[in-house]
This record gives C-alpha cells, sequence and structure tokens, in this order.
C-alpha cells in the first residue's frame, strides 16, 4: 500500500502544478466527441462541396442549352416503320 500512496501524491503533485496536463492524463483513452473547430471546419467543407456540385450541375445544363420540343410524329414513323413495342 505503500506504493499506492505514493502514487497518489505523485498525482496529487501534477494535478497542482500542471492542471491541464493532469486533465489531459486524466482522460487519456476516453472517446470524446471532435472539438468544436474541426466540426466547423468539416460543416464549412461539406458545404463548398454541396455548393461546388450543384453549380457544376446548373453550369452543365445551362452549357448544353434548351431541350427542343418534339413535335410530330417519331422518325421512324415517317419512314413508314413503327417503334417497337408502340401499337397503332
Amino acid at each position: 500500500m505503500d506504493e499506492q500512496r505514493i502514487l497518489d501524491e505523485i498525482e496529487r503533485g501534477l494535478a497542482s502544478a500542471d492542471p491541464a496536463l493532469a486533465t489531459r492524463m486524466s482522460s487519456f483513452g476516453v472517446p470524446r466527441r471532435l472539438p468544436t473547430l474541426r466540426m466547423r471546419r468539416l460543416r464549412l467543407v461539406a458545404s463548398l462541396m454541396t455548393l461546388v456540385v450543384v453549380a457544376m450541375v446548373v453550369g452543365a445544363r445551362v452549357c448544353a442549352g434548351p431541350v427542343p420540343e418534339r413535335r410530330g410524329p417519331a422518325r421512324s414513323e415517317q419512314q413508314g416503320q413503327f417503334l417497337p413495342g408502340y401499337r397503332r
């Protein structure tokens, strides 16, 4: 029990000399959540990536131009052929 008493004295001395280090050492091996700053940064990066993807999709759609309207019968019907699965 003498060893345990000595260890307890060392621990109390450490806690009084450097409280921040003692806190870190006492929580060693305990799972913890991500720090707030890291979470904010992660959220910001994810938001920016989403914005970039949306901008790329919109840009591709704008560059493609308008979709022409389809008027009249299909081309194969003009040649006298029917589309597969099409019934008149």
